[in-house]
Formats: C-alpha cells, structure tokens, sequence
C-alpha cells in the first residue's frame, strides 16, 4: 500500500515516541531529519525557480518601461504613472505565483530617468509547513537606464594636417552629431558632462593659464644681443634651378619640388656685427614632463607642465554640460602640424579627473561613468625629447602612447578608438588595444565609416540597459 509522504513522518513520529527502546525506533528518529532536510530541499529548489522566474519578468519590465521613458520627449507625472502601470502590467502578464496571485511590484521613476523596480511573491512550501516553514517571501530588484546617465566623455580628437579637407569636416560632422545624442537624453543638461582635447605634436591649454602654479616657462621674454657673422656681400648666383622630390606631410609622403639658386661665386668674405633680438611667445602650448610624469593625470605646483614655444592645436574645452560650448569648438577646430597621440590622450584624461589641475571630474564611486573618445588619422611621427616633443622615435611614442591607454583604463575610465584611414598596421595594433574592449576600437577606411561610428559609440553610450 502506498503511503504520502506525511505518512512517513508520522510514522517516524510515533517510533520515536515509543518506549519500547529498540534499533527500530533509533533508524525512525535518525530518518526523521534526514527526510526533513531533502523535503526542505525540494522546497527550495521550487522556490529557486520561482525566484528565477519572477526575475525575468520584473527585468523584462523595466527594460520595456525604459524603452517608453527613451522614447517620450515630454515627461510628466501622468507619463510617470504609465509606466510604473506599465512595470506592473508586464510583471503581472508574465509571471503568477503557484497560487495564482500576482506578484506585488513596486516601481520607481529615478530623477535621472532610470526606472527601479522591486517585486515580491510569497512562494509555499510543501514540506517546510509541516515544520513551521510555511512559506518563502521572495523579493527581487531591477533597474534598467537609458540614456548617458551620468556620465563624463572627453572628445580627444586629431587636427594634424592630414586631417585637412573632407577628412576633417567630416570628422566634425561626426563628432557634433555625437555631442547632440549625448545631449537628446532625458535629464543631459544635469547628468551630462563633455570635455574637448584637441592635438597635434602638442596639446594647447589656452593662453588664459598663462602663470598659473601649475605651469612654467609661459611668460613672453623679448632679448638683444650683440651678434657677428659672416657675410658674402658679392655672392654670385646662377640661374634658379628645381628639383622634384619626395616630401612628408604628419608621416604621409607625397610628391613635391623645390627651386634653388645655385652659387657661381662666393666673392670675398666680410664680418658683420650689430643686435639680435630674440622673443618668445607662449601661445599655451605644453610640452610634457620628464619620464614617469607624463603618465600621470595629477599635476603639482611642485612639478609643473612647461610650456613650449610655437604653434600647436586649438585650445582644449574643460567639462562643461553645455553642448554648444563643445559644438562650437568642434566646429572651429584648424589642421596643421604633425601626430604624437599620448598627450592627447592624457589631457583627455586630466579633463576628467577630480585632480588637479582642474579638478572637474566627479571623484571615485559618485556613480559618474568617465569615457574617453580618440579618433586619429595617423601615427606618431614625433616623441618626448622633454620637455620637448621633437624627437623622432616611432617606438617611444607607441610605448608611451600604449601606457598611457593602461594607465586610464586602471584610473575606472572607458576608451573608445578610432583609426580613421590609419595605414601603420603598428598604431593600428596599439589603438585597438587601448580600447576598452574589441567592441570600442574601430577601423574607419572611408567618411561613411567614420560617421557610422561616432554614431556607434553614441548609441552604445546611451544604450538602454539593466543596471541593477
């Protein structure tokens, strides 16, 4: 004859309180816990699955409550009464506890626009009642954002001269439209920060620091001497002659010529004495600091960023959560000179740092995500000769430029990189590898593909995602 299962329990039961003390009675209290233990189990397992199952359905709802928020330009308390309805109604359409009972869903519009939801359901025990357990209260949490959130990016972008023409209107077209997708979200005028770092052989922090503690050698200098040299007043020249050659443009060759007047005749030689002035302008250009400094986003008055003589890329832009502050520097970005990446990419990194020299950054664990945007069309033709980059070791700077990905990637900060028409297989390697994942590097060989994807990058920035 078959017996239930809380047959055999009382069964069990009434051995152990027998008095006739026998070996019978002794395997009954023994067999006692050991069935209570695998019936606890099975109960467990089936509230496992409940659990599993409820899960799903509060994510499935909040992600599809988020995709409304994304989706709806004008946000109002009856919007955010639909969909909390609309959590509650998927929650509800999918799930339903072994009883038949919804679940009792709870969900939160965040001021940010993210959606927080949490659900509960009781789930019975089959086999725990019998010992006072009758039931497990199961609760589970989601939370799906859309949109940037809060976020920092700094746009570090190439203006070298082989960015020049249809290369670099297109790239600010690019970079623009990605700086408007930051900007479309829910909340972006609080939640999102951008930063701009131009480069060239050097990075540009604006005249506007001129003295500040944090920098050195910025202040203009005017000098006369007096200088001799000699002279041939009577030189003779021939006639002008031209000669084609191969000549470089920020690495790339091209087909160039040059004209010469060739000399007949030096004629006597002549020293002439008289003042020479020299003059230097700071036009805030930075070269970088010696070796490791130039790895590090922190700058002190005790170890200052010197700056450099000459002409380099326009000004860098600091966070600021104004888009048109950031398009209109896009737009007015010039091309000249020649590629070292690494500055480019530590600048971007000190623009998002809570450090000094700027300190606009969110600091650690505020719940800010800080991504970095590189996008280059060459390799580097230059390195640190410090403080100067007028070296021409292709290997350093491709060292530096891959321990400066390393060392932004260990400070929490995304990378995201763009070779835009880049032929060196080398920077090619490094560039990938200084993105945050295989997803972040991208390989652009025409306008077409640099376009697509900034507008990647910007839809993968403002995604909808569980975030729970």
């Amino acid at each position: 004859m078959a017996i239930t299962f809380r047959t055999a329990i009382r069964q069990c039961a009434n051995f152990a309180a027998s008095r006739a003390g026998s070996v019978t009675t002794i395997m009954a209290v023994s067999a006692l816990p050991l069935l209570g233990a695998v019936g606890l189990a099975v109960d467990y397992t089936s509230a496992t699955r409940t659990q599993a199952s409820l899960q799903a359905a509060l994510d499935g709802g909040v992600l599809a409550a988020a995709e409304m928020r994304a989706h709806t330009a004008n946000y109002n308390d009856q919007m955010a009464g639909n969909l909390r309805k609309a959590v509650t109604d998927y929650v509800n359409g999918q799930f339903r506890s072994s009883d038949g009972k919804p679940a009792t869903v709870e969900p939160t519009i965040e001021p940010s626009g993210g959606i927080v939801a949490t659900a509960t359901t009781i789930a019975p025990n089959r086999v725990g009642g019998l010992f006072g357990a009758n039931s497990f209260t199961i609760t589970v949490r989601s939370q799906a954002t859309f949109g940037a959130g809060k976020a920092e990016i700094a746009l570090v972008f190439d203006t070298t001269a082989s960015m020049e023409g249809v290369k670099m209107t297109t790239a600010q077209a690019a970079a623009a439209s990605l700086v408007d997708t930051l900007f479309a979200t829910p909340n972006a005028a609080t939640n999102v920060k951008m930063a701009l770092a131009p480069f060239d052989v050097y990075v540009n922090v604006g005249e506007t620091y001129r003295g500040a503690s944090w920098l050195s050698n910025t202040a203009d200098w005017t000098t006369t001497t007096n200088k001799c040299e000699t002279k041939h007043p009577n030189r003779v020249y021939g006639a002008p002659v031209t000669t084609t050659k191969t000549c470089y443009r920020d690495g790339a060759p091209y087909r160039c010529t040059s004209t010469h007047k060739p000399v007949i005749s030096d004629g006597p030689a002549v020293q002439v004495c008289g003042p020479s002035t020299s003059s230097y302008h700071w036009k805030g250009c930075v070269g970088s600091r010696d070796y490791p400094l130039d790895l590090g986003d922190t700058v002190t008055n005790s170890n200052p960023v010197p700056g450099v003589s000459g002409s380099c890329s326009s000004p860098l832009v600091r966070l600021t959560s104004n888009a048109n502050v950031i398009k209109s520097a896009i737009a007015g970005l010039k091309t000249d000179n020649e590629t070292y990446i690494a500055p480019g990419l530590l600048w971007g990194w000190r623009l998002l740092s809570p450090n000094a020299p700027f300190g606009d950054g969110a600091v650690a664990n505020s719940g800010a995500k800080k991504t970095i945007v590189l996008m280059t069309d060459g390799f580097n033709t230059h390195a640190p000769n410090y403080p100067k980059h007028d070296s021409a070791d292709t290997a350093a700077a491709n060292q530096l430029t891959a321990q400066t990905c390393r060392n932004i990637k260990a400070a929490g900060i995304a990378i995201y990189t763009v070779a835009f028409q880049v032929t060196d297989s080398t920077i090619k390697n490094v560039l990938a590898d200084c993105a945050s994942a295989s997803s972040n590097y991208f390989d652009a060989n025409s306008t077409g593909e640099l376009t697509r994807a900034f507008a990647q990058i910007g839809s993968s920035l403002t995604a909808i995602r569980l975030s729970r």
